[in-house]
């Protein structure tokens, strides 16, 4: 069995491999393999465009661009997934790295079976550590990597999995381990480590659980975006799940509460009503969507003349 070992990698050694990582990820664009008859000329040249004058409106309008290209297409998830690493590249060279980073996770999610998997595991995690800052957690997903792909980039078919868990409910223990405040380095990993484990093995049972836990861990350290993310992907990938009544309930009420985008806790409120009509939640998950678009003294006004 491959089993998943945290290897001590001195300063030089990880100096070495940022350089290396760097130079991989300036070229992909150049790399990324793109069917190049259904992309259109039009949007190379838009991106060559932004290239050169990366104002804040072009950079806006190219990703919207993208999001539509996607949308009109979203069977062709090959092709959707390349689209997404060439922007990840682009947005990197543009030193917008959070925004390259996001469009990495996208693609890595939209096509998980990709034939480049490990390579692609490996410049997500690069460009996580660069923003991170956190060696140990670089550690755990870099032999994780290692012990579920072979040296052709193959996913194996025995892997043990035990370490990277412990690592994961040590890191969840640390998190409330002050029962005053949280620790705000021990959630930020977990959130972390429960992402890339969701990317590198997305059939494990204990995945819809995890990512519903990571979802709530990343809202309480005022990480949102990452949150909403997490909640989306677990109900998407895992409708059935247990878990999957609350999970729809956390991203609508996040996205109402933490978000502050009510278009989607509108429509992820109906989907709950539809979905859950016999749930515990279901009059809390009523309440707030007749109530969204109210203050909180509109609302205690309207309880107090209702009594």
């Amino acid at each position: 069995k491959n089993l998943i070992r945290i290897k001590k990698t001195n300063s030089l050694d990880m100096r070495i491999n940022y350089l290396i990582i760097l130079t991989v990820i300036s070229v992909f664009v150049a790399c990324t393999k793109v069917d190049k008859s259904s992309s259109d000329t039009w949007f190379t040249e838009m991106e060559q465009s932004l290239a050169e004058n990366p104002t804040d409106e072009a950079v806006s309008k190219y990703l919207e661009t993208l999001d539509s290209l996607i949308d009109a297409d979203v069977t062709n998830v090959e092709r959707n997934a390349a689209l997404l690493q060439r922007a990840s590249a682009l947005q990197f060279n543009l030193n917008k790295i959070q925004s390259s980073i996001d469009l990495m996770g996208r693609s890595l999610r939209m096509n998980p079976d990709a034939k480049d998997m490990k390579e692609y595991l490996t410049n997500f995690v690069q460009l996580n550590n660069r923003m991170n800052n956190d060696p140990e957690l670089d550690s755990l997903q870099q032999v994780l990597i290692q012990a579920s792909f072979d040296e052709n980039g193959a996913r194996l078919s025995d892997v043990s999995l035990e370490v990277y868990l412990e690592a994961i409910n040590a890191t969840r223990n640390n998190i409330y381990s002050n029962s005053s405040n949280p620790n705000f380095r021990a959630a930020k990993r977990y959130v972390h480590l429960v992402e890339f484990l969701a990317l590198t093995h997305p059939n494990l049972n204990e995945l819809p659980n995890m990512m519903y836990e990571a979802g709530k861990v990343a809202d309480l350290i005022k990480n949102p975006r990452q949150s909403v993310m997490l909640f989306e992907w677990c109900y998407q990938k895992y409708p059935e799940a247990d878990i999957a009544p609350e999970n729809l309930f956390m991203l609508a009420f996040t996205c109402q509460e933490s978000l502050k985008n009510e278009s989607k806790a509108i429509t992820y409120y109906k989907l709950f009503l539809e979905k859950y009509p016999d749930h515990e939640m279901y009059s809390s998950a009523e309440f707030l969507l007749q109530n969204i678009n109210k203050s909180d003294e509109e609302i205690l006004e309207e309880l107090r003349n209702k009594n």
